[in-house]
């Protein structure tokens, strides 16, 4: 339990190995049964989801969407921080898969984005209310809404500094940087880096992506 709901693989985030990261949490969850979906389930899905946000590229869709029908069936994933966190940990492989998708694969991915947005948006859980606005940015950074994206940017800052919250802070910091461009924005971006550097993480740069993929987008749209 501690390896799933406790995010007890972070270490192994840290230390960039997160395939170890997957054996682990595949090892702590091997015995609990597949059905009913307990909280074990939740923890596991909540910490792969971690782990293949780290990773980046597909590998979020390739193992969350064929487990959607069975999980969204059930009660757990019915509550709503259940609800919640399934659907924006879709979301957010949907965003992870998009910088090295195809342009007909970039499109759909785009599509089934958007459609998930209104979804989260009509939740009530404080949860969902806040991770919405990083989908919004990710939009955003898609469509080339440059003036929007610095918006949604600065407001999820605002709120992870006033929540205390370290991968809303220094995440968004980034971002600025690279939607700043120039030295003033290169020293943002190395600030973000310095940041998780000091806190044990091995390639910060990951590190930032796990929950801020719109950084791929845009790195690799400046590097095109």
């Amino acid at each position: 339990m501690l390896t799933g709901i406790g995010l007890g693989m972070l270490p192994l985030l840290m230390a960039d190995l997160p395939e170890q990261a997957l054996a682990e949490i595949a090892q702590h969850h091997a015995h609990w049964p597949r059905e009913p979906v307990s909280c074990a389930q939740l923890g596991e899905t909540i910490s792969t989801s971690y782990v293949n946000c780290y990773r980046g590229g597909d590998a979020g869709l390739r193992w969350l969407e064929p487990e959607l029908p069975r999980l969204s069936k059930a009660f757990l994933f019915k509550t709503a921080i259940g609800k919640s966190s399934l659907t924006f940990f879709h979301a957010l492989a949907l965003v992870h898969a998009y910088p090295t998708a195809s342009r007909a694969e970039a499109t759909v991915l785009r599509a089934r984005l958007q459609a998930i947005v209104p979804r989260l948006e009509r939740e009530r859980s404080p949860f969902a209310r806040y991770v919405v606005l990083g989908l919004r940015l990710a939009l955003a950074v898609i469509d080339e809404r440059v003036d929007e994206a610095r918006d949604l940017v600065s407001e999820i800052r605002r709120r992870g500094e006033s929540s205390g919250d370290f991968l809303s802070l220094h995440a968004p910091l980034y971002l600025e940087g690279l939607l700043d461009g120039g030295d003033a924005g290169l020293e943002k971006r190395n600030a973000a880096l310095a940041a998780y550097a000091s806190r044990g993480w091995k390639n910060p740069r990951r590190a930032l992506v796990m929950f801020a993929p719109m950084i791929d987008v845009l790195e690799a749209r400046m590097s095109a």
